[in-house]
């Protein structure tokens, strides 16, 4: 029974991290994208910030 708490515990722990980097990457993607839109950044600077 000790084992069943223990591996839920891991695929929800594994899991938190998944959602949380998914919500990161979709922020800074619509950061980006808004920033060419404002007209801050060219898109060259965008692609550029986003492969560093």
């Amino acid at each position: 029974m000790a084992y069943f708490y223990f591996y839920y515990g891991s695929i929800l722990r594994a899991l938190k991290k998944v959602v949380f980097s998914l919500l990161v990457a979709i922020l800074i993607l619509v950061m980006g994208i808004s920033r060419i839109y404002l007209g801050v950044h060219h898109p060259s600077d965008i692609f550029g910030g986003f492969g560093v």
